[in-house]
């Protein structure tokens, strides 16, 4: 009877253990992401409009390699990663494919945008002007 008893009360703190543990991740939510600055933040640390552009290529870069992007044909990521840049992914060295209009930037072509961020497709740079 006494080792019914105690397994009894070891059971039951056991299960009571089990239940505090669970309510307490039940109330845990993650931050958005303490990385994460506004939009007015993070354009106030750049000295330059071609520094905000090649930082935001790369951001550009990263999430569309986590979607899954393939980048060996040099595509176009961004007619417009900020104004009046684009932001383009090239071979380094350059090749042939890197030079056809289908994966090169529209905006740059048409002289909608002045400037580009070229990435090769490691989303190293390789040029900015």
């Amino acid at each position: 009877m006494k080792k019914f008893l105690f397994f009894s009360l070891i059971f039951s703190f056991f299960l009571s253990s089990c239940q505090y543990r669970k309510d307490q991740t039940q109330n845990i939510t993650a931050p958005e992401n303490d990385k994460k600055q506004s939009e007015a933040e993070i354009n106030q640390n750049f000295k330059s409009k071609r520094e905000e552009a090649i930082f935001k290529s790369k951001a550009l870069y990263t999430i569309k390699k986590e979607e899954g992007v393939s980048f060996l044909n040099g595509p176009c990521l961004s007619n417009e990663i900020i104004t009046d840049w684009v932001l383009d992914i090239a071979h380094n060295p350059r090749q042939d494919i890197d030079n056809k209009e289908e994966n090169q930037c529209d905006a740059y072509r048409s002289k909608k945008a002045h400037h580009f961020v070229e990435l090769d497709i490691n989303g190293n740079l390789i040029r900015a002007q």
